[in-house]
């Protein structure tokens, strides 16, 4: 159709913050959002927080075959 391909990255790294003032009930025009870590998400499915896998290889290859079966 003529329309360029988007190129997915092997991992998409989503920074995870929190809103300190807020919760520290301290009321300031600064933000202050320090990031507390990162989630990373791999082309194959795997999800990890600060490079620890969130879920075990067992759950990974579940959801990876339902995604198999699904495509079908």
């Amino acid at each position: 159709n003529g329309s360029a391909s988007i190129q997915m990255p092997d991992v998409i790294s989503i920074p995870v913050t929190i809103d300190l003032a807020t919760s520290l009930g301290i009321q300031t025009p600064f933000l202050a959002r320090p990031t507390i870590g990162e989630v990373q998400v791999t082309r194959d499915g795997r999800v990890m927080f600060n490079g620890q896998p969130i879920t075990s290889d067992a759950e990974h290859e579940l959801a990876r075959q339902c995604q198999v079966v699904k495509g079908q």
